[in-house]
């Protein structure tokens, strides 16, 4: 009962982080080259690399040159958007990471969801999530 009412002190939750880790789910990440290779496969990607191959093997080389540079280019806008749109939901993830109340050293403190421990004193009030 005295331990709930000091909370763990700083030193016993750096123990425990070292012992059990980040209070998080790990992130997947996500490698250009994926996002680049789910560009090339896509639907609208294959149908001009078909018409690509195709004016290829009845040798209409100005089409084929012609039909390379749009697949460039819609593969080149689909991979920026993209890659653009992942950064920015990892910044929204970012800023918007959950706040908890806990009690370290005596005092109730709010910390990072992903800093809480194994024997961390939380104080909840009525609406907060449990972490």
């Amino acid at each position: 009962a005295k331990r709930l009412m000091k909370g763990l002190t700083t030193a016993q939750a750096v123990a425990q982080r070292e012992k059990y880790g980040l209070n998080a789910i790990p992130k997947k990440i996500v490698h250009w080259y994926t996002i680049l290779l789910k560009q090339l496969t896509s639907s609208m990607a294959i149908m001009i690399e078909m018409a690509m191959l195709l004016a290829l093997a009845v040798q209409e080389y100005e089409d084929f040159a012609i039909i390379a540079v749009l697949l460039t280019i819609n593969v080149t806008i689909g991979f920026y958007e993209e890659f653009e749109a992942l950064k920015k939901v990892e910044g929204i993830k970012s800023a918007l990471a959950p706040m908890t109340t806990v009690k370290r050293d005596g005092e109730f403190n709010k910390l990072p969801t992903s800093a809480l421990v194994p024997g961390d004193v939380i104080y909840l009030r009525g609406g907060d999530s449990i972490p």
